[in-house]
């Protein structure tokens, strides 16, 4: 179902009236949510499981579903899990190990952190490289003031289910920001387990849902001097190449007038048969 570009005005208003208060919650409020949240993704599973499935032309292919159970509610439930219990430490969950190099950069191992980790990550060994001459912190969003609050518009991607709704979360519990979520028309039947599985963010006014092509996606980062449609803060993408390069042309033709500073994108693995010059402000 395509979105009207009213309805996603009336979206984007709502969410920023919203994103002072999702600032002002505490961690136990959050946790409070992604437990909501746990809870939607193990009801919603199945039928997420089957619709991914069924979109991708494979409904009787057990094969297929076992893949759409790992790339989708199973790391998505995962996300949740670890982001729960990165909060019940105040956002600074110890990492496994700290150590300073020679130049007095201090270095985070993060993986493995727990014995899943080192079964399902045989031999994968994962650092944070501090920025030099920077203290080890985390959580910055939980300890300094943020104002207002933000608003992100995520395009989600078409290929993996689990990857929009993991970027909803890091948007909303890791950059604090309430988000505007623009479904890929390839999985545009898993618009109403997404609901369910997030109903707790969504009823309470920090999450929207919406549904289109890349026009619709282009609303939602895009604005110029003829509407009054809110501008969101951020947005962050991982459309197929051809809706990329269309967002951005969809931009550059109304003067970047509501794209954000702020753009994050992915686009792997993709060929692309027309060259075209991107300015490095979109």
């Amino acid at each position: 179902m395509e979105w009207p570009g009213e309805e996603i005005d009336e979206a984007l208003a709502r969410l920023k009236a919203r994103a002072p208060y999702w600032t002002s919650l505490d961690a136990a409020e959050r946790i409070q949510h992604l437990r909501a949240c746990l809870d939607g993704v193990a009801r919603a599973a199945p039928d997420w499981v089957a619709r991914a499935t069924a979109a991708k032309g494979g409904a009787d292919r057990s094969d297929l579903a076992g893949e759409e159970w790992l790339a989708g509610p199973v790391p998505v439930a995962r996300n949740i899990r670890l982001l729960i219990e990165a909060l019940e430490h105040e956002a600074e969950p110890p990492p496994i190990a700290m150590k300073t190099r020679r130049s007095g950069q201090l270095v985070a191992t993060i993986v493995p952190g727990s014995l899943h980790d080192r079964l399902l990550f045989r031999g994968l060994h994962c650092d944070v490289w501090i920025e030099p001459g920077q203290p080890a912190t985390q959580g910055r969003f939980y300890r300094e003031p943020v104002g207002a609050g933000r608003l992100t518009v995520v395009l989600g991607a078409g290929n993996v289910s689990a990857i929009a709704l993991m970027d909803v979360l890091h948007e909303l519990f890791v950059e604090g920001s309430v988000v505007l979520l623009k479904i890929h028309p390839l999985l545009a039947t898993l618009g109403d387990p997404f609901l369910r599985a997030f109903d707790s963010l969504v009823k309470a006014g920090f999450l929207a849902i919406v549904q289109g092509g890349g026009d619709v996606g282009a609303a939602g980062v895009c604005s110029d001097a003829n509407t009054t449609r809110p501008k969101p803060d951020s947005n962050r993408t991982a459309p197929q190449a051809t809706t990329h390069l269309k967002q951005a042309d969809v931009c550059c033709s109304k003067r970047i007038a509501g794209l954000s500073n702020d753009r994050t994108s992915e686009l792997n693995a993709v060929g692309i048969s027309k060259k075209r010059r991107v300015p490095s402000s979109v």
